[in-house]
């Protein structure tokens, strides 16, 4: 169910001044309700979930509510002061505007371990394919993306960050439903000379994870939390690293062809911000 930003805003402040917004015992104990400020006294107001469960809140909202951080919070908090509206007013009036970044990858390679000193600068797919044991691993494929965060001032927060990829085709075998994850670089790369011999180092902690979608699909990962964090904390930002995690007793386990930056045809990849 989904509602006007206008329409959607009135009826979440008419639910914190209405009697469920009031301190009680019932709502204190209740997680999906929030202590806000309003007029200097504590009220317990509905959090995103509350309102779901009460069809007054579209779905997008509460799910973006849910992965945020106390920190992300908090830094919503901040903004909010200056609006005259508590953090989470300020959160949906925001995510209701639907204002929207679509920033195209500056930098993408792919580390090809079957031609572990080619660098697939400037051509348009790049590659992703998991571990045929029988090949000992031999056929890997990762594909590393860069996007210019760092344009984004500092107290800048996303509501919603997606990566997205567009898979052209698959080759050799279909890939589709293969688990692959999301990995921060730690380390800097060129795009003009990445190959599988000389690939950055990543954390080997996955930060999202997602499934190989099929041709002429998008799959998307979630960095909202990973593009906070480096603004937030101003950290050096390398890009993130896609890895497809099977292992299979095959020689091969099929892989998944991408659409690169370069590519003239199909969507190239794209950093979606929601702020």
């Amino acid at each position: 169910m989904k509602f006007k930003p206008n329409v959607l805003f009135d009826m979440l402040s008419n639910a914190i001044q209405s009697s469920q917004g009031k301190a009680s015992p019932i709502f204190v104990n209740d997680p999906c309700y929030g202590l806000i400020m309003r007029n200097g006294y504590n009220r317990y107001a509905p959090l995103p979930e509350q309102m779901v469960r009460q069809n007054m809140l579209f779905h997008e909202a509460a799910e973006g509510w849910a992965r945020m951080t106390d920190r992300e919070k908090n830094l919503l908090r901040k903004k909010a002061t200056a609006a005259g509206l508590n953090y989470y007013q300020y959160y949906v009036k925001q995510f209701s505007k639907n204002r929207f970044k679509h920033i195209e990858a500056a930098k993408n390679g792919c580390a090809d371990a079957s031609e572990p000193d080619h660098a697939y600068v400037g051509e348009p797919f790049i590659y992703l394919e998991g571990c045929g044991t029988l090949g000992n691993c031999g056929s890997m494929e990762r594909i590393y993306l860069y996007f210019n965060i760092s344009a984004f001032p500092r107290n800048f927060v996303a509501l919603e960050a997606i990566l997205q990829i567009y898979q052209v085709s698959w080759e050799q075998r279909d890939p589709t439903g293969q688990t692959v994850s999301l990995h921060r670089v730690t380390s800097h790369w060129d795009e003009g000379s990445l190959t599988w011999n000389n690939e950055p180092s990543f954390d080997p902690t996955p930060i999202a994870w997602s499934r190989m979608p099929g041709n002429h699909q998008v799959m998307r990962f979630d960095v909202t939390r990973d593009v906070n964090y480096f603004l937030e904390h101003n950290m050096e930002y390398h890009g993130w690293v896609i890895c497809n995690n099977i292992r299979m007793p095959l020689y091969n386990t099929g892989h998944g062809v991408f659409a690169s930056r370069y590519n003239t045809e199909y969507p190239k990849p794209t950093l979606l911000i929601r702020y």
